[in-house]
């Protein structure tokens, strides 16, 4: 019913990134955390029961200001180098979410010039 009087309103909610903030209040919740929890198939209650789990708040949401809920940024895969002096050419990886409220963007060290020899 929800879903039918929005479509009444002009909202298109074929698609997730308009109907998931149709009824749901993602306040304070974690983005990427949020549509894992949106596209969780089976089990009981289905995605609601994920939802729940996250704290989101099932409700009609206010259309005035209304906009979509986008999904989240690509997560960023990096190699860093293991410092050491016989771990040339080991690096770690570690996968970067942009989504974090902590996110920071890497800060890379410049790389040195090799002196020419004589």
């Amino acid at each position: 019913m929800l879903q039918a009087a929005d479509e009444l309103c002009g909202i298109d909610t074929r698609d997730d990134t308009w109907l998931l903030p149709l009824v749901i209040n993602t306040t304070g919740l974690h983005r990427r955390r949020v549509w894992e929890a949106w596209r969780v198939e089976g089990g009981r209650c289905g995605h609601w029961a994920a939802l729940a789990g996250l704290g989101a708040q099932i409700r009609a949401a206010d259309l005035d200001g209304f906009e979509p809920y986008r999904t989240p940024k690509p997560l960023i895969h990096k190699q860093f180098p293991i410092p050491g002096p016989n771990n040339r050419g080991i690096y770690r990886p570690e996968i970067i979410d942009p989504e974090d409220p902590d996110y920071t963007p890497p800060v890379e060290e410049p790389k040195r010039r090799r002196a020419l020899g004589h």
